[in-house]
């Protein structure tokens, strides 16, 4: 197994990749998951507030937010994936939800 060092944090916390997979410190992985959360939080406004946004291109936010949440969704389950060992065929298989972020 060929282990690299990518880069470091200030807090000299080391990201190792191991043959390309890069494995994220806990801060790193509990930004992805907020940026999901604030994508998901900011469709439910626009959908709730859509006539006072009028003068924005409603359209294309909630397309940017859409595929914003879905990258972090996507990095958040692949670095659980690679920490468990879990197959990602097989975790699409099991849950729909998994299998709607990533198809």
């Amino acid at each position: 197994m060929n282990v690299v060092e990518i880069g470091a944090v200030a807090t000299d916390v080391f990201i190792i990749g191991i043959e390309g997979i890069c494995i994220m410190n806990k801060w790193e992985f509990t930004r992805y998951l907020i940026d999901a959360k604030k994508c998901v939080d900011s469709i439910l406004y626009i959908s709730e507030n859509g006539e006072q946004l009028r003068y924005i291109d409603i359209r294309k936010k909630v397309t940017d937010k859409r595929r914003d949440f879905y990258i972090s969704s996507c990095i958040v389950l692949d670095n659980h994936i690679t920490n468990t060992g879990l197959k990602k065929k097989d975790l699409c298989n099991e849950d729909e939800v998994v299998w709607a972020v990533y198809y």
